[in-house]
């Protein structure tokens, strides 16, 4: 790392600085796409369901457990 004239560090070349700022930016916009998909409402609708789906499952199961059991 050199020092610059208005006394920042400098990392390297212009074009490899370029580089990692677009890769940085590209990282940002997929958390950025992630995020808004998880707050999309057929997401969130599908979570649901799914958490249903789930809870039922699992209710089936115990019962299916009990009446072994008896």
């Amino acid at each position: 790392m050199d020092s610059s004239d208005n006394g920042t560090l400098a990392f390297g070349h212009s074009a490899e600085v370029a580089r990692l700022e677009r890769s940085v930016q590209a990282v940002l916009t997929l958390i950025a796409t992630a995020q808004d998909e998880r707050r999309a409402p057929p997401v969130q609708a599908a979570r649901r369901n799914l958490a249903a789906v789930y809870g039922l499952t699992r209710l089936r199961r115990r019962e299916e457990q009990r009446q072994r059991i008896a």
